[in-house]
């Protein structure tokens, strides 16, 4: 990690200058200079005034490179992201051939015992669903094999994978989930929500040692990509929470370069939060590398599998209204657990019914103490015109996904009905209601390059730059306030915004050098931009060159 001298502070004094320096939202300085003490910055300015001043400490030339604090991508998840290194990634995948051929190929090239393929798009498929155990036993028969959906909120699993989990007619589904089945009651293989665990706790249960070196190299990848900060969700990505608080501590007290680390711990029972509770995991304990944040409530599935809680049902369909996957009651008896035992929360919604109940749960709530205003909203896809105002009003913090845009604006259309349609992904809305929206990945689901999350906020298009006009032009967003999403805004939702998220005297000196002012080129060009190098406590952990 960085080094520390005897007193606690970072050994790094140095005087950074000749550079375009983003200090803060519309703040921007040209042949700028920053002093950094002690891992913070001290002073900003002009570079001759500083240079006169502190010429004689260590200086780095930035060569005239543009400068902005670290990006914070405040909603992913580490652990997962690691493991995806290792799989088949379908996202590419067009076609039941191309899926057919692709898949084929790999089991005849890899004597792995166990097969996972991720991020397939289904809605390209034959009845836009994610294919059956009879279609993967005719791939692969031999040893399990597991397909994620590109939304991670479902599975397709061959006959091997279901016999490995117990798996069978007579299975039920746990709270919280879905087992797909055939006429006759065998499962399909398609797995929803929490019915994925059914699966995922038949595997060998890995050591701590072997998880952290799974986040190490997630963590690395985000370095790379000027991340400084995260919020993630991995507590019960394991089937022991306690194995994942003893990985985190040891990638951070290892030689690995990481992200800072919000912890969002998933909960689903009362159960859950008082072990959280017992073992000193509450909301804000911790420091600036890892600190505990709220409670991850998982409250519908996702749109793309069309388990999203809505009002009104999917189109072609006049029974699937998605999946509730928390009743109120329920909700509220967690929150106000939650608040008792000094914990804030997170809440999964991304249909409009889903976003009710969860209002309605924490507005009830807040009337046993439990604490609206630290607490957010995760995704907040679908909404109606009514839900921003009420939104605004409550002045929520929503943890948003931008590249969700490029991903959804396609098929979305075709999914819900046009009234949900007219005041969705409202980004721009949200904001001039009043709302607090932070930028973040949701990663795997969507690429970590926080430039391509600030890239779609402004243009609202995909990587073929389709359409034309950006879907839904009017929540458009300017460079500076998509720029915030990935810096500054994420401090604020775990509540950090006082020491960093800006570069300012007395903010961390966590910052990235960008090969390019961002603000002189094309909009659909930013995703373009590389990572010159990115810094922690004024240390370097990343360069792509010797030259800064």
């Amino acid at each position: 990690m960085i080094l520390l001298n005897q007193g606690g502070n970072i050994v790094n004094d140095k005087l950074f200058y000749n550079c375009n320096l983003r200090k803060s939202y519309n703040n921007w300085e040209k042949d700028a200079a920053f002093l950094v003490k002690d891992g913070r910055i001290v002073a900003t300015g002009d570079k001759s005034s500083l240079l006169a001043t502190w010429g004689d400490l260590p200086k780095i030339n930035l060569n005239g490179k543009t400068v902005t604090a670290g990006f914070n991508d405040s909603h992913l998840h580490l652990y997962q992201l690691g493991k995806d290194i290792q799989a088949l990634d379908l996202s590419d995948i067009k076609t039941l051939n191309e899926l057919q051929a692709k898949l084929s190929n790999w089991a005849e090239t890899t004597d792995d015992n166990f097969l996972r393929a991720i991020r397939l798009h289904d809605q390209n498929l034959p009845g836009g669903k994610l294919p059956d155990r009879d279609i993967l036993d005719s791939l692969v028969a031999d040893r399990p094999l597991v397909i994620t959906r590109a939304c991670y909120h479902a599975v397709s699993l061959n006959s091997k994978a279901l016999q490995l989990a117990g798996i069978n007619k007579e299975t039920e589904a746990p709270e919280s989930g879905r087992i797909g089945r055939f006429k006759d009651g065998r499962p399909n293989g398609r797995l929803y929500d929490s019915a994925i665990k059914l699966f995922e706790n038949s595997l060998p249960e890995p050591e701590p040692e072997s998880i952290a070196d799974t986040i190490a190299s997630a963590g690395e990848k985000l370095i790379a990509e000027g991340i400084t900060s995260i919020g993630t969700d991995d507590l019960t990505a394991v089937n022991r929470p306690d194995l994942m608080l003893a990985a985190y501590n040891m990638l951070i007290k290892s030689e690995n370069n990481s992200p800072r680390l919000w912890l969002q711990q998933r909960v689903n029972s009362v159960k859950e939060i008082r072990w959280l509770q017992e073992n000193s995991c509450q909301t804000k304990n911790g420091d600036f590398w890892v600190l505990h944040g709220p409670l991850k409530i998982m409250l519908d599935g996702s749109l793309g599998a069309k388990t999203a809680a809505l009002s009104r049902p999917y189109s072609g369909s006049n029974s699937n209204y998605g999946d509730l996957l928390l009743s109120e009651d329920k909700l509220i008896t967690l929150l106000n657990t939650a608040a008792r035992h000094n914990f804030t929360a997170a809440i999964h919604v991304i249909g409009d019914r889903a976003l009710d109940t969860a209002l309605n749960a924490m507005e009830r709530a807040s009337e046993n103490g439990f604490k609206i205003n630290e607490s957010l909203l995760i995704h907040c896809q679908i909404t109606r015109e009514e839900q921003l105002a009420r939104l605004g009003k409550l002045k929520m913090n929503l943890a948003i996904q931008p590249a969700f845009v490029a991903t959804d604006w396609s098929f979305v259309e075709d999914y819900i009905e046009k009234e949900l349609v007219r005041n969705s992904y409202a980004w721009k809305s949200l904001i001039n209601s009043g709302a607090c929206l932070a930028g973040s990945s949701d990663a795997p689901i969507e690429p970590t390059n926080p430039l391509w999350g600030i890239q779609t906020a402004i243009t609202r298009q995909d990587k073929e730059a389709k359409p034309a006009a950006g879907w839904r032009p009017a929540e458009k967003l300017e460079l500076d306030r998509a720029w915030d999403l990935f810096t500054r805004a994420g401090a604020v939702l775990s509540g950090e915004s006082h020491y960093k998220g800006n570069l300012k005297p007395g903010q961390l000196a966590d910052f990235v050098v960008l090969s390019e002012n961002p603000c002189n080129i094309p909009a659909e060009k930013i995703s373009n931009l590389e990572i010159e190098a990115t810094y922690q406590h004024g240390v370097k952990v990343y360069s792509a060159s010797s030259s800064i």
